[in-house]
């Protein structure tokens, strides 16, 4: 049987010389003898064989790109002369389109035959014709001009269907030779399943402990394969036999044919002899579905060998999935114990107590103090926690840490996550927990009537809150109290629709303290504020509302502390975003700009050089003036807009963190002029 082997490969750039010398046994690849014919091919005229081609290659192709592509077929071994064959196929598959190096292996096969195989290594750039050099051969092709332009490249073999293709013309180059192949997949041609591979024999690494397994398992299918062509072949033989059979006794009846007469036994005789081929037909018919039969119990029973295997090997994964879990799990845990036998009067050593670090030192107690056992420089999560939870043990509530800045920080969020104190002012400052918002404990006071008229707001500070260390400001008037304020709860980066609810739930919550003063009323600041907000949003663009969400975001990170360690990155982040919003405030502005001179009236004065105009070259005139006017108004919608967002996050700015205000100015200022450095 022939051997069925043909592969498409690709090379990545680098591996260029190194494949063409082993193709040719050149370099540290010159000991091996199974090369038996090397070609090149369609060289350009500034190589001087294929190792330099794809040297070239490797130098010029781009970073990710290929530097190669390969044909690998296996050559039958009935084929007289092998060399030939290969060329022949080369000059049918790329002729003169392709620059290509073929070579001829053969060399012994497992089996201990002959293993002869051909290798076809191509550049995937076609020639057209045009001296290039060196460099210019492979840059990106000019379709506008060829000549200065590098070749192009053929984008078929990138195609899925070629290697599908590939193998149809190799299986009628071989046919043209008189070898029947089918390189079709085992499902395609009805074949049970596909040989693994065995592997090399000999590893450069550890030996391979299941090469034995897949080579009786090749050895199996190749049996069955060998089993099932000879019961076929057997099969054939005998209908065919019991064909020439029939045949010749038909020809023997039809000479000897009896003569019509009143015997009628004879003729029921001629009858029993015209029944024997039928008989056999049947017979023959019944052993062959007895032979199926038999076939079919067979591959069920490799089926199911196979499933049971596939059981055994999930069950076994599964296994070992758990016993990782638990692992995992233990480690998680941080489960340490004392060593045992240890000398009075000398530091504990405490080790682990489960996972892959079982037994390996954790920590050293001295008392008054615990150190991390091994490299000082690295220390795991799993052994800070380890050593805040023995310190809780051993009822410490506050703890200092000494050390690198990075693991002290480590130590310290860990520590403020299990609820204990930093003796360090600055990392208690830093990783001291979220204050939660401080809640008004005041009965809520009744609605004004809504002819009331509102007196100025005498605005007077609270005692500071022991909670969160923040003044709760309220208005002395009860009207401007539940109108005109936002709720002493509010955050200071509320947006107006934010405002109006909690404005709508006091008033809920005052009608149910008292209903009887609940009456219809003017709509509120907070209301009005909301309308004009969301009517003004309406003439913002996606990008815009995109831009300034990010803002109110970075804004929102630089007050909470959450980047506390990347705070001059977020500073200069939240400047470029204000420039951002600059920049399109002035295109907008721009584009807003209504035309100096409406173009009817300068073509008019210039034709007739008189400064005024008439009745209807007047309206015309307004005309232009008005449409000039309605085409701007949407950019002038959009102007005033985000001048109304960038001045209410600056107000937000200056309300939730003042100092900071000069060094994002700073930032804006440094932002507009890089902008303006890099030619705006």
């Amino acid at each position: 049987m022939a051997s069925r082997h043909f592969s498409f490969k690709t090379g990545k750039v680098g591996a260029g010389a190194k494949h063409s010398a082993y193709l040719a046994g050149e370099g540290k690849y010159a000991e091996r003898d199974d090369v038996r014919y090397v070609s090149d091919h369609n060289l350009p005229s500034w190589s001087k064989n294929g190792h330099e081609f794809f040297i070239a290659a490797d130098e010029n192709e781009r970073a990710n790109g290929r530097s190669y592509s390969e044909i690998e077929f296996a050559i039958p071994r009935n084929i007289a002369d092998p060399v030939e064959y290969a060329k022949q196929y080369a000059d049918q598959l790329l002729g003169d389109r392709h620059t290509y190096r073929l070579a001829v292996h053969d060399k012994l096969a497992s089996d201990g035959g002959r293993n002869v195989h051909g290798h076809l290594m191509f550049t995937e750039r076609r020639l057209d014709g045009y001296d290039r050099s060196r460099e210019q051969f492979f840059k990106r092709a000019n379709k506008a001009h060829p000549d200065r332009g590098g070749c192009a490249k053929d984008r078929g073999w990138n195609d899925r269907q070629t290697i599908q293709t590939l193998r149809r013309e190799y299986e009628k180059h071989a046919k043209a030779h008189g070898v029947e192949l089918d390189l079709r997949s085992n499902l395609a041609q009805g074949l049970s399943r596909p040989e693994p591979k065995i592997g090399p024999d000999k590893m450069r690494r550890d030996p391979d402990q299941y090469r034995d397994a897949r080579k009786a398992e090749v050895d199996n299918i190749r049996n069955n394969r060998k089993v099932i062509a000879q019961a076929k072949a057997e099969l054939s033989a005998t209908e065919k036999e019991l064909r020439n059979e029939r045949i010749k006794e038909r020809r023997q009846h039809s000479r000897h044919r009896p003569e019509r007469s009143a015997d009628r036994p004879a003729l029921r005789d001629v009858r029993r002899i015209d029944d024997l081929p039928r008989q056999r037909d049947q017979e023959r018919l019944l052993q062959r579905d007895e032979r199926h039969h038999l076939e079919q119990r067979r591959l069920a029973d490799e089926q199911a060998a196979r499933r049971v295997h596939e059981l055994d090997t999930e069950r076994k994964r599964d296994q070992w999935r758990d016993r990782l879990t638990d692992r995992r799990q233990a480690w998680k845990a941080c489960a340490v114990r004392p060593r045992d036998q240890q000398p009075a009067g000398q530091p504990r050593v405490f080790e682990w107590g489960a996972g892959k670090a079982e037994g390996r030192p954790a920590f050293v107690d001295h008392g008054d103090r615990i150190k991390p056992a091994g490299n000082p420089d690295k220390v795991s999560d799993a052994k800070i926690r380890a050593m805040l939870g023995h310190a809780e043990s051993k009822g410490w509530k506050e703890v200092t840490f000494t050390g690198p800045q990075e693991f002290r920080e480590r130590c310290a969020a860990a520590a403020v996550e299990r609820g204990m104190k930093l003796a360090d002012a600055d990392l208690a400052k830093r990783f001291a927990p979220k204050p939660e918002p401080a809640r008004s404990t005041e009965a809520p006071r009744p609605i004004t009537p809504s002819n009331a008229v509102p007196t100025a707001p005498a605005v007077t500070p609270k005692a500071l809150s022991t909670e969160n260390q923040q003044p709760i400001y309220t208005a002395s008037t009860p009207d401007q109290q539940n109108l005109n304020k936002a709720p002493a709860k509010a955050m200071p980066n509320q947006t107006p629709y934010d405002r109006v609810q909690a404005w709508k739930k006091e008033q809920r919550e005052a009608a149910k303290a008292a209903p009887e003063q609940a009456k219809p009323e003017a709509k509120a600041e907070p209301v009005k504020a909301l309308d004009e907000w969301q009517e003004s949003r309406q003439h913002l663009s996606d990008e815009d509302r995109g831009l300034i969400t990010r803002t109110e975001k970075s804004i929102d990170m630089l007050v909470s502390g959450q980047l506390a360690h990347q705070e001059t990155h977020v500073v200069e982040t939240i400047g470029k975003q204000f420039h951002k919003l600059e920049l399109a405030a002035q295109d907008a502005k721009e584009k807003a700009t209504p035309s100096n001179y409406p173009a009817f009236a300068k073509a008019h004065r210039e034709r007739t050089g008189s400064p005024t105009l008439s009745g209807v070259e007047l309206a015309k005139e307004n005309a232009e003036k008005a449409a000039d006017l309605a085409k701007k108004e949407p950019h002038r919608l959009r102007h005033a807009a985000i001048e109304k967002e960038i001045n209410r996050l600056w107000a937000t700015v200056e309300k939730r963190m003042p100092h900071k205000r000069k060094e994002l100015e700073k930032s804006l200022e440094a932002s507009k002029e890089r902008s303006y450095g890099m030619g705006r």
